[in-house]
């Protein structure tokens, strides 16, 4: 009985990671469309498509209404991300 327990846990603690238990994204930019991916702000959905990290380590993103923005972001303990007031930028267009 106990070696039909141990191996039972043995199993799942090896299909565990491959069933999604482990889902967490790896990346600053992955976390971000994670955590951010339903967030409406006044200028509109964040297009989490358009998110990606600047040369300076913030994160660049477009809302709906096509404004463009930058944040910081600082990890906390739990592995999710803090962000500062995002910056409105100019776009070329």
């Amino acid at each position: 009985m106990l070696l039909r327990l141990i191996a039972g846990a043995l199993l799942i603690t090896v299909i565990a990671p491959f069933a999604g238990c482990d889902s967490a994204p790896a990346n600053k930019i992955g976390r971000f469309k994670t955590e951010q991916g339903a967030t409406v702000t006044p200028h509109g959905r964040i297009n989490v498509d358009t998110a990606h990290e600047t040369a300076d380590g913030r994160i660049s993103y477009e809302t709906s209404d096509g404004a463009s923005f930058v944040v910081d972001s600082h990890e906390n303990a739990d592995g999710t991300l803090r962000y500062g007031e995002p910056t409105r930028v100019q776009t070329s267009q």
